[in-house]
């Protein structure tokens, strides 16, 4: 004997799952816990208290062209503050330099902070030196 199956009370399709008395589309659409992602501080839906950007690339789901890990944080802060180094004082700075010879540098420390605010893109020579206390030019 088939039990018939309940209709989302918001759109009307049967639901697989009554636990929460939506179907799967209007929960994650409509009912599902917001709040700021303690990764990136963007507010929306989280997993575990992060974005689901942050959680897949957390969880290696996201690769980017080469195939390699979507590291969010430094690609995010590529992206938003551009690819140059921050350091006004670098003679870097207003030169075009690879990619490859840019980190990303958590100012307060903890690399668990990967807020866009506590992030500072600088070549591998400003980073070096601010990471060992040498005063930058």
């Amino acid at each position: 004997m088939n039990k018939k199956k309940k209709p989302c009370p918001e759109c009307n399709k049967n639901m697989v799952d009554e636990t929460y008395n939506y179907c799967t589309t209007c929960y994650r659409k409509n009912h599902k816990k917001k709040e700021v992602c303690k990764e990136c501080g963007t507010f929306g839906v989280t997993v575990g208290g992060l974005c689901l950007s942050c959680y897949n690339a957390r969880h290696n789901k996201y690769k980017n062209e080469e195939g390699k890990r979507y590291y969010t944080y430094r690609e995010r802060a590529l992206r938003l503050k551009g690819h140059r180094c921050e350091n006004p004082n670098c003679p870097m700075s207003n030169i075009g330099i690879p990619t490859k010879m840019l980190d990303v540098h958590h100012i307060d420390g903890n690399r668990e902070n990967n807020r866009l605010e506590n992030l500072e893109v600088l070549c591998v020579w400003c980073h070096a030196m601010k990471t060992r206390d040498i005063q930058i030019l």
